[in-house]
């Protein structure tokens, strides 16, 4: 049942067995996909497609069936190579920032109506994903922000970890200079396109709060800071887009999907202005800052 409801899930799966050559059992217990095609029945379903495990799986291929055949394909790829490798501290991260690809992939075609490609990576910098719309050349970083070292750390130490309202300082600084440096990728490689360019920037946000419970507080606090950077010349991004889990997301095994918040350029005296607005692909490589 799981093969079905999942099938680009599993073409990972059966791609990550074959890498290997392990027991299939072994497998399941090795990789983000344990038990998830186990197939053990329940009314119909595997047990592992109860609650929360099945909400967010099924965002995940809500997001990956949106690509085209061949950028699934490419992006499928990759995405074996991570998940075939396991960081002791931070497990498949790497893998799931390569995911999030998808779901910008998946925002620009909804936003535009027009396919969006992935960009070769190549010696020089280049941008994740870019579309053509109309005669502009829509050019899309994208960028995880994970929890922090010594949030990982307490975690794997079973220490306690303490909430706050507040997003704290380090945050902030990752923020402005990861916009910094994707503003700078993103010019050099608008510099050799003579068409004219737009500039996109799309966060998936992991903050150090598993239950994001206060993630309507931490975008609000986002938002004064980008006003902030604004006033003092923030780099020249046409949109920033932030893609966030609600409160309480993983926690649920129902609940609102995550929320899209999309900043773009005022005036003057707005500075930047915000909409938020339901992940229109429906569910969860970029590089992790």
């Amino acid at each position: 049942m799981s093969s079905d409801l999942f099938p680009r899930l599993r073409e990972i799966w059966d791609l990550l067995v074959a890498k290997r050559g392990d027991d299939p059992a072994q497998q399941q217990r090795q990789h983000q996909f344990g038990g998830l095609f186990d197939g053990t029945p329940d009314d119909d379903h595997p047990v592992s497609l109860r609650g929360t495990k099945r909400k967010i799986f099924s965002h995940i291929e809500a997001v990956l069936a949106e690509l085209d055949p061949g950028s699934w394909e490419r992006l499928r790829e990759h995405l074996v190579l991570w998940f075939a490798r396991k960081d002791e501290r931070r497990g498949w991260e790497q893998a799931l920032n390569r995911l999030n690809e998808a779901k910008a992939y998946v925002y620009l075609f909804k936003l535009f109506r027009a396919t969006p490609s992935f960009v070769p990576k190549s010696k020089g910098k280049t941008p994740d994903l870019m579309v053509e719309y109309d005669d502009e050349l829509i050019l899309c970083e994208v960028k995880t922000i994970n929890r922090s070292d010594e949030t990982v750390d307490k975690e794997s130490s079973n220490d306690v970890l303490s909430v706050s309202r507040y997003l704290p300082e380090g945050f902030l600084v990752k923020l402005r200079r990861t916009l910094e440096s994707s503003e700078r990728q993103l010019e050099k490689f608008r510099k050799n396109n003579s068409r004219n360019v737009r500039k996109f920037v799309y966060f998936v946000v992991n903050f150090d709060d598993y239950s994001h419970e206060y993630a309507y507080e931490y975008m609000e606090q986002i938002l004064v800071f980008l006003n902030r950077l604004h006033h003092n010349k923030i780099p020249e991004i046409d949109r920033i887009i932030f893609n966030v889990y609600p409160p309480f997301y993983t926690a649920t095994s129902i609940g609102p999907p995550p929320q899209i918040y999309e900043y773009e350029p005022g005036d003057e005296d707005t500075w930047w202005f915000c909409s938020i607005s339901p992940d229109m692909s429906g569910g969860s490589g970029s590089e992790s800052v």
